[in-house]
């Protein structure tokens, strides 16, 4: 009776998602209900991080920060188990997808940008307290901060986002 009000979500539709382990057993059945044999307690060792969405967008950038966030609590620290998951077209990928990405940005873009008049080296340690820089390089004489975006940090797509991520 609890789950009727919300089975409207799913009726009608030709599929839905259901996750279940290696014996086939139904451990949640995302929107309606998580199973009991998947509810965490404080005995709890292993735990599955599940985000169900419509928005595949939306959903690694919820993922990747959920699982980022809560991985300082693994026996190993940020040690994350990724799983195998096959879509209802057949096709399957990996999740979560936990790699940066990398990206140049001339120190002028950066400066100019928000209007101060900063060097290489304050940029530099600025990006690293944001969590978005290791290393300057130079090229042409022309200062190019090299950023790494970590999966946390979803707001930065390109180069002015960098400027602006403080």
């Amino acid at each position: 009776m609890k789950l009727k009000k919300f089975l409207r979500i799913i009726e009608g539709l030709p599929v839905y998602p259901v996750i279940y382990d290696s014996d086939r057993t139904i451990l949640s059945l995302p929107p309606i209900i998580n199973g009991a044999r998947s509810a965490i307690t404080l005995q709890t060792k292993n735990v599955l991080i599940g985000c169900t969405t419509i928005d595949l967008t939306k959903e690694k950038i919820v993922l990747n920060t959920m699982v980022s966030m809560l991985s300082v609590y693994c026996k190993r620290k940020f040690e994350v188990e990724p799983v195998e998951v096959i879509c209802s077209n057949g096709e399957s990928c990996v999740s979560p997808d936990l790699s940066s990405f990398y990206m140049e940005v001339p120190l002028t873009k950066n400066t100019d940008w928000i209007g101060v008049s900063l060097d290489a080296s304050q940029v530099t340690s600025l990006l690293i307290k944001m969590q978005l820089c290791e290393e300057q390089i130079s090229s042409d004489n022309k200062s190019i901060i090299g950023v790494h975006v970590p999966p946390t940090r979803s707001d930065v797509l390109e180069a002015c986002d960098v400027a602006k991520s403080g």
